[in-house]
């Protein structure tokens, strides 16, 4: 495999011609957009598991959440690659990217998978948006994987500097929870953010040792070069958590 960043500016420019032709729905943005908004967060949430990218073998992927990054891996697990979500707005194109698709309510109940099948699966910004307590979505997702299958989550940090200095100066809430309200979706903003501390503590009750933890900010503010820079030198300050988690044997 070349290097990480060249093949993943490859594979991004891959999937972003294929989203190119599909049009806008409504008032969102369209997907190509969407992904090209998220690159940086992508890339470096993807960094965690590099060594599975180039691990030999029939190796199996399912992404729980939007998508993105089982289109972006697919060619790198060649035994499945499979996108677990809600909806089935973008099934043609998941296909064309080498990607099975299947519906799934995470907190509805287990998922249309075989329990234990995958050996990466990722859960990334997807938590916040679930009703708590968390428990029951992280062990339904960790059953997809195999005994000492990887995990890789990742979930807006309730404790993020800039959350902070809102909240000690105006009051204001780290949440938007009903700022925002569609038919189609009703009060899409997060439900519930975590710090570190009780990402740590969820993934050790769920069962899974944290290999790697780190915070990193993919915000739009008059600020961000400064907390890009505070978030490297401090830990748990970042906007974004990213962890990889191995899951323990039962």
């Amino acid at each position: 495999m070349k290097s990480f960043g060249h093949w993943f500016d490859d594979r991004f420019e891959e999937v972003r011609q294929v989203l190119a032709g599909q049009p806008s729905t409504g008032a969102e943005p369209d997907e190509e957009t969407c992904l090209r908004k998220q690159r940086t967060r992508y890339r470096d949430s993807l960094r965690l598991i590099v060594p599975e990218l180039t691990a030999p073998g029939e190796r199996t992927y399912a992404d729980v959440g939007g998508g993105h990054l089982a289109w972006l891996v697919a060619p790198r697990f060649p035994g499945r690659t499979v996108a677990l979500d809600l909806g089935g707005a973008n099934d043609a194109e998941a296909q064309r990217l080498g990607v099975r698709t299947a519906r799934w309510d995470v907190t509805a109940g287990d998922a249309p998978e075989p329990a234990g099948s995958f050996d990466v699966v990722s859960f990334t910004e997807v938590l916040e948006h679930l009703p708590p307590p968390p428990f029951p979505h992280v062990r339904r997702v960790g059953a997809l994987l195999k005994p000492g299958g990887i995990l890789l989550l990742t979930v807006p940090n309730m404790a993020a500097f800039m959350k902070r200095v809102k909240f000690l100066l105006f009051g204001r809430s780290p949440l938007k929870l009903g700022q925002v309200f569609t038919e189609e979706d009703g009060w899409p903003e997060h439900i519930r953010e975590y710090t570190v501390p009780e990402v740590r503590r969820i993934l050790d009750i769920c069962g899974f040792e944290i290999e790697r933890l780190r915070t990193g900010d993919y915000g739009w503010h008059a600020w961000r070069r400064a907390t890009t820079l505070l978030h490297r030198v401090t830990t748990g300050w970042g906007r974004t958590i990213m962890v990889r988690a191995r899951k323990r044997p039962s």
